[in-house]
C-alpha cells in the first residue's frame, strides 16, 4: 500500500465519501463507506479490544499470535443475523448484499467476524440468550494486523440523505478515538475473589451416561461416541474477559484466540486447532485426533509418529 501524502489522503478520502453518499441515492439505501491508515507499528490486539469495546461495544477480536495476524475492533457499523436451518444461505446472502452495499478505496483485506452455532435449535440455555444461530459484524473501529504492517480501518453508515462533510466529521472523530485507544496498556486484573467450580451433569447422571455409552459400543449399536459436559466457574464479582484473554495467549501462544461481545454477554476462548482456511483457492485444515507421547531421542520419536501413521483409529479420526 502507498503511503499518500496528507493533502492527496484528504482529497481521496473526500471523492470516496462523495462517491458512498452518491451510492446511497442511487440505490435508496443505507450504504457504506470504509477508509484505512497505515500505523508505524502493530498495536496489541487485546488491549486495544478492552479500550474500544469499553466505548462502543460490540467487541470483537480474532488473532493467531504465532502467525502475526490480528483483527480488533469494536462497535457496530454493519450487522448480519440469522437463525434456524437456513442460517448459512442467510449469512451467505447478506454478505452479498453487503458487498454491494460497500465503498472503498483500499485494497487490503475487508473483515466480517463472527460465527454460527453448531446446532440450529440451541439447547435452550439462559447463557446463550445474547447470541443468535449466526451473527457476523463488521466493526466501526479495526486494528488489522499482519507480518505487512497493521492498519487501523474505521467503517460508518452513509444514507441517502447523509452530507458528505457530516460523514467526514464522523469518521475523523472515529480515528481520532481509535488512535488513542491504540496507546492504551494492557492491564491484567488479578482476580482475587473465591472462585468455585460446578459440574453439569454432575458426577452421578453423567457416569451414567458413560456406562450406556459403553455398552452401546459392545453391541455394536454405535462406533463412538463423544460425551461432554459443563464446568462453570463462579465467582463473586465479574471475570475480565481481557485479562482471560490475556492469559490464554500466554498459556499457549499457537493457539487461535476469539472474542465476541453481542449485549452484556462474552465469549471467547482459544483453540489448538484451525479447523480450515480457505485462501487463494487453497483449503488447510489442521485438525488434532490421537495422541502419543513425545519419546526420549529421534528413534523412539519416528518409532511413535509411525505407530499414529498406522493406526486406523487416528488416521480416520
Amino acid at each position: 500500500m502507498t503511503m499518500l501524502s496528507p493533502e492527496r489522503s484528504r482529497s481521496s478520502a473526500r471523492v470516496g465519501i462523495d462517491d458512498a453518499v452518491a451510492h446511497a441515492r442511487h440505490v435508496g439505501q443505507t450504504a457504506l463507506y470504509s477508509r484505512v491508515e497505515r500505523l508505524p507499528f502493530a498495536p496489541d490486539a487485546i488491549a486495544f479490544l478492552s479500550a474500544s469495546s469499553a466505548a462502543l461495544g460490540s467487541g470483537t477480536l480474532w488473532e493467531q499470535p504465532a502467525a502475526r495476524l490480528a483483527f480488533a475492533g469494536a462497535g457496530l457499523a454493519w450487522e448480519m443475523r440469522a437463525t434456524g436451518s437456513g442460517r448459512f444461505g442467510q449469512i451467505s446472502t447478506a454478505m452479498r448484499e453487503l458487498r454491494s452495499r460497500l465503498v472503498r478505496d483500499d485494497p487490503a483485506v475487508f473483515p466480517t467476524l463472527g460465527g454460527f452455532a453448531f446446532s440450529e435449535l440451541g439447547d435452550g440455555s439462559h447463557l446463550w440468550g445474547d447470541f443468535p444461530s449466526a451473527r457476523l459484524v463488521v466493526p466501526q473501529v479495526l486494528i488489522q494486523n499482519d507480518r505487512d504492517g497493521a492498519l487501523l480501518r474505521t467503517t460508518v453508515q452513509v444514507g441517502p440523505r447523509s452530507a458528505p462533510g457530516d460523514v467526514e466529521e464522523q469518521i475523523g472523530d472515529l480515528f481520532q478515538r481509535a488512535r488513542g485507544w491504540i496507546q492504551s496498556p494492557l492491564s491484567v486484573i488479578a482476580h482475587r475473589t473465591g472462585v468455585r467450580a460446578e459440574s453439569f451433569p454432575s458426577r452421578r447422571p453423567w457416569e451414567s451416561s458413560v456406562a450406556t455409552a459403553v455398552d452401546l459400543i459392545r453391541q455394536g449399536k454405535l462406533d463412538k461416541v463423544v460425551l461432554a459436559r459443563e464446568e462453570r466457574l463462579l465467582a463473586e464479582s465479574a471475570f475480565s474477559p481481557f485479562s482471560t484473554l490475556a492469559r490464554l495467549r500466554r498459556f499457549d501462544s499457537a493457539a487461535t484466540l476469539f472474542a465476541m461481545q453481542s449485549g452484556s454477554a462474552w465469549f471467547l476462548g482459544a483453540s489448538p486447532e484451525r479447523l480450515v482456511r480457505l485462501r487463494e483457492n487453497r483449503v488447510d485444515v489442521t485438525c488434532l485426533a490421537g495422541s502419543i507421547g513425545m519419546g526420549s531421542d529421534e528413534d523412539e520419536r519416528r518409532q511413535l509418529a509411525d505407530r499414529l501413521l498406522t493406526s486406523t483409529k487416528d488416521r480416520e479420526e
